[in-house]
């Protein structure tokens, strides 16, 4: 191997934007037909987007949700699929939590005005 060039993809593992564009600015063009793939958190994704439909990198997975669906497609769990019951128990107990606070807010400002109003 000589060049980037000469590898069969590149595949750029990160979880910060500027490091993935710094990849696609600067060394896609040198790829020639040699395709260029992002893996990146899903903070991130919206930055990438704009990369993908120019066509200057020819795919990208954008945080665990992606990861997931990737491993189930290639029908060989791994740690997204592991990881995702966690992570959609703890998206559970944050909208609870959310709806509680909402509820104790809602009771406790009434409760002033019916003291006021006698």
């Amino acid at each position: 191997m000589k060049e980037l060039s000469d590898l069969g993809a590149v595949i750029v593992i990160t979880e910060n934007a500027d490091t993935a564009r710094f990849w696609v600015e600067q060394v896609q063009p040198s790829l020639g037909a040699t395709p260029l793939y992002v893996i990146i958190s899903a903070q991130s994704a919206p930055l990438i987007q704009p990369y993908y439909d120019s066509k200057q990198i020819n795919g990208y997975l954008a945080g665990l949700n992606a990861g997931t669906v990737y491993e189930l497609l290639d029908a060989n769990p791994g740690t997204a699929s592991a990881s995702y019951p966690a992570y959609q128990i703890s998206l559970l107990i944050v909208t609870l939590m959310i709806f509680i606070a909402g509820i104790v807010v809602l009771v406790s400002s009434r409760q002033p005005s019916e003291r006021a109003e006698r």
